[in-house]
């Protein structure tokens, strides 16, 4: 019994050192992520939609589950960072948005199994969401082997194209 009760307390002071060693770890490299994907998510903006800059506009509190961020776009149009459930979870993609319209799409970020589920992070891919509305974008093909990575893809368009309707009404 002695000998159960000794594993016990050192396995628990391991597990205890290990936790504190990678909170720490985290403490630095979290705020270096985050600068990291803020910067990609900025080029993106220019990528998925033509303007001559952008300002951040607070998610509504309606979209926060599906909604990373908003970007104004100088003439009036949006750049939505929505999210979709993938297969290895969260894909966050950049939708730049124009009178309801998909001016372009990218990933921002994703987790998805390489070489199956990152074929959505393609121009290909992302090239069947231009030109679609809310009517319209559930209609791009998905990707053979990796349905459940185009379908977070068309879920987050789907989001971002809901929150530009939503702004709209709101304006």
């Amino acid at each position: 019994m002695r000998e159960y009760i000794k594993v016990s307390l050192s396995l628990g002071v391991v597990c205890a050192v290990v936790t504190f060693l990678l909170a720490f770890v985290n403490s630095f490299t979290a705020p270096k992520i985050k600068e990291a994907t803020d910067k990609k998510a900025v080029e993106l903006c220019r990528k998925v939609y033509e303007a001559e800059s952008f300002k951040e506009r607070e998610v509504p509190e309606d979209f926060l589950e599906t909604v990373n961020k908003i970007y104004l776009a100088s003439d009036g149009g949006y750049v939505i960072a929505a999210v979709g459930n993938g297969y290895g979870g969260d894909l966050v993609v950049m939708v730049g948005v124009k009178e309801g319209k998909v001016t372009g799409s990218a990933v921002l970020t994703s987790s998805e199994t390489e070489n199956i589920g990152t074929k959505v992070e393609t121009e290909e891919f992302a090239s069947r969401f231009s030109g679609k509305d809310l009517e319209n974008y559930t209609q791009a093909d998905a990707i053979a082997g990796a349905t459940r990575s185009s379908n977070a893809y068309k879920t987050a368009v789907g989001n971002a194209l809901k929150v530009y309707e939503n702004l709209k009404a709101g304006e």
